[in-house]
């Protein structure tokens, strides 16, 4: 079984930038933009991974975990496809 996942052009640029706030390591911002795009996606499994990210890259192992469970029940895919070079 595979799925396919289609972006709208306003999710798909919110990933662009959510992802060029992780490589300039600019990590408040990316957690403020992660955090916005989820309130307009809830389920978005890239941008549940993407904050994970920023999680574990600030430290907060108690947020990683929410974060995890969230994409754990938002994702049905394989998820070695998460990684931050495919945002």
């Amino acid at each position: 079984m595979s799925y396919r996942v289609r972006f709208t052009a306003e999710a798909r640029r919110d990933l662009d930038q959510l992802y060029d706030f992780l490589l300039e390591r600019d990590l408040n911002a990316a957690e403020e933009a992660f955090r916005a795009s989820l309130v307009r996606a809830p389920n978005n499994g890239w941008a549940l991974y993407g904050l994970g990210e920023v999680y574990r890259r600030m430290g907060r192992a108690d947020a990683v975990t929410e974060v995890t469970r969230r994409l754990d029940a938002a994702w049905a895919g394989d998820r070695d496809v998460l990684v931050l070079e495919r945002l």
